[in-house]
């Protein structure tokens, strides 16, 4: 599975805007205002969403998360650039 890190240097690389990553399909990005799965990229399990989503977080937005079901938030993917989160639960599956 790609780390949370590559995926966000393969939608900085291909000049996308957003990152879209949900269980049950596989990652995509905006290019243009049209979403694109990312080349390659298989469908995520509930597992590996959470995980993805739970990478770039602390300890406390990870209680914050899981006790709000939403969470907002920004970090930086390297010196590339800086990255505003949206992170929720839906039926149960981040």
């Amino acid at each position: 599975m790609a780390t949370l890190q590559d995926l966000l240097k393969k939608t900085i690389d291909s000049g996308a805007s957003d990152l879209h990553i949900c269980a049950k399909q596989p990652p995509k990005i905006r290019i243009d205002g049209s979403l694109r799965t990312i080349e390659g990229a298989k469908p995520l399990s509930a597992e590996e969403t959470k995980a993805l989503c739970f990478e770039p977080l602390s300890e406390e937005q990870k209680k914050r998360l899981v006790l709000s079901k939403e969470l907002d938030l920004s970090f930086s993917v390297g010196e590339k650039a800086r990255v505003r989160a949206n992170i929720f639960y839906q039926m149960d599956t981040v």
